[in-house]
């Protein structure tokens, strides 16, 4: 069977199949398929590896992990509802879910303000399902965040932390002192001397960062002003993976951004029964006054409005967790070549 080449309209309005040492003539693009019609393809954020699929009324890029049917790939977390642990006076942010599908029952934002040359916690995601695994492989995770701000006069950006969480199963956990240092001691030998300045705790009442280690058993966080002390409590460790930061985000609210990028990492070792989180931290570096932040998750019928992450872990070896739907799709590649 022929293979069939690539076609350019020629000079005289006749297609031509290009030869590899061929150039288009200026002025002269390859014929565009139905894919590629504005009003009839809804594409936003594509990178290699999303698919384009017909939904019945126009066609949509979506991550392969969502949409292909079979199909290699690796799994997709999204930025989801519903809130986990809300914002109050004893945890400055909130803990939200991270979906292994999109979640689509609406639009919701996240909004934080940042005086000049400061950084603040917009939130955390944290999925409900172990990872039932031991090792996470090396290669590309790509975030996607959808982001704006009120005043673009300064750079701003996400460093977004994937964590591995992992449970005190039968350790308890207490905390004790006052102000916005407290101490706490585990039942049993739990913490690491890792976890000074890098990891953070969770407890029922938010999540904490580990400012210093003492022991095996002791060490030490910082709280909001309002934290109150918890006695023999069931907890966890999010211990940071990795970091990876975004690009300036300049678009002008309420008109938010997609911002994807890739981190090349390599390959983690962890627990069957931990879970993933996801830190994001939203920075300010100068500018002319205050800043405010603003990220979406969900979504509607549009599946392409969903802040995620893209993981190594493939899709089908039997340790995942992500069901994939049905539907016709074709694969995208050298969306960036």
């Amino acid at each position: 069977m022929a293979t069939r080449k690539p076609l350019y309209r020629g000079a005289d309005g006749r297609l031509v199949e290009m030869g590899l040492s061929d150039e288009i003539p200026t002025g002269n693009l390859p014929e565009l398929t139905e894919l590629a019609v504005p009003a009839t393809t809804v594409i936003a954020g594509a990178w290699p590896g999303d698919i384009i699929r017909f939904d019945g009324t126009v066609w949509r890029n979506e991550p392969l992990s969502f949409g292909s049917p079979g199909a290699a790939g690796s799994e997709c977390f999204y930025c989801a509802s519903p809130t986990l642990l809300a914002k109050s006076a004893e945890n400055g942010f909130p803990i939200l879910s991270l979906a292994s599908a999109p979640v689509t029952t609406g639009e919701l934002e996240l909004s934080v303000t940042l005086s000049p040359d400061s950084s603040v916690i917009l939130a955390a995601w944290k999925s409900t399902a172990a990872l039932n695994r031991s090792s996470l492989p090396g290669g590309i995770w790509t975030p996607l965040i959808f982001c704006g701000t009120d005043n673009a006069t300064g750079v701003t950006w996400d460093t977004r932390s994937v964590a591995e969480i992992v449970g005190s199963g039968a350790i308890t956990l207490t905390t004790t002192g006052s102000g916005t240092s407290r101490t706490v001691t585990a039942s049993a030998s739990f913490f690491s001397s890792g976890d000074a300045a890098t990891n953070w705790l969770e407890t029922p009442k938010g999540l904490y960062p580990i400012t210093a280690y003492s022991s095996p058993t002791v060490v030490t966080i910082a709280v909001p002003v309002g934290y109150s002390n918890e006695v023999a409590v069931v907890g966890a460790r999010w211990k940071i993976l990795f970091s990876t930061y975004s690009i300036d985000i300049n678009a002008i609210s309420p008109t938010e951004m997609p911002l994807g990028w890739d981190s090349m990492q390599n390959t983690f070792t962890v627990q069957a029964a931990s879970k993933l989180g996801v830190i994001d931290q939203v920075a300010n570096s100068g500018g002319t006054g205050s800043i405010t932040v603003t990220m979406t998750y969900n979504g509607g019928v549009d599946f392409t409005q969903h802040s995620r992450l893209y993981s190594t872990i493939p899709i089908g070896d039997g340790q995942g967790t992500l069901a994939t739907a049905k539907g016709f799709a074709i694969l995208v590649t050298n969306i960036f070549s």
